[in-house]
């Protein structure tokens, strides 16, 4: 990531090698063009300072405009407390990420058992196949159970001792 300046001062951010090349369409560059070059026409590259570790449930990080110090462009971080109900919508976005998560992991295992999705298995319980019918029993309890798991732990997501990951990972074994 660069950034454009006039006179050491911030023109664009953010500012790209395809931007340079659309703005000066009259040159002919090489295939790479190094940064000394790219500076000769007032664009440097950006270092980003390291994004502070936070509780992110309750910290919003926001990138802030690049500013010149020692001759380098550094891009800093800006910590705002979230709203309390910033607070509940990152919840409720965690849940529905995991509800997705989940979802993906339930369709998988169907297909590889041979069924087009969840759905699809779940589809022959009153089958008059045996083998088939007891397939869609089993994989309702496994769902029934993979859900229950869900809901027990979901309280978790919000206060940060699990992950999205977290959760999946540990969904009952089919």
């Amino acid at each position: 990531m660069y950034v454009k300046t006039k006179d050491n001062k911030l023109v664009i951010y953010p500012y790209s090698v395809g931007l340079f090349r659309r703005d000066n369409p009259l040159t002919s560059f090489p295939k790479t063009i190094t940064d000394d070059t790219l500076s000769s026409y007032g664009v440097y590259p950006v270092v980003r300072a390291p994004r502070p570790d936070v509780d992110m449930r309750t910290t919003l990080v926001k990138p802030i405009e690049p500013v010149l110090i020692d001759g380098v462009w550094i891009q800093d971080w800006t910590l705002e407390d979230k709203t309390p109900d910033a607070i509940v919508r990152s919840g409720a976005h965690l849940a529905q990420m995991a509800t997705q998560a989940i979802t993906k992991k339930l369709d998988a295992v169907a297909v590889e058992a041979g069924y087009d999705s969840l759905i699809s298995v779940l589809s022959y319980n009153n089958s008059t196949n045996e083998v088939f019918r007891q397939d869609a029993e089993a994989f309702s309890i496994w769902r029934d159970k993979c859900w229950t798991y869900f809901i027990e732990e979901q309280s978790k997501l919000t206060t940060g001792e699990l992950t999205v990951n977290d959760i999946t990972a540990n969904l009952p074994v089919k």
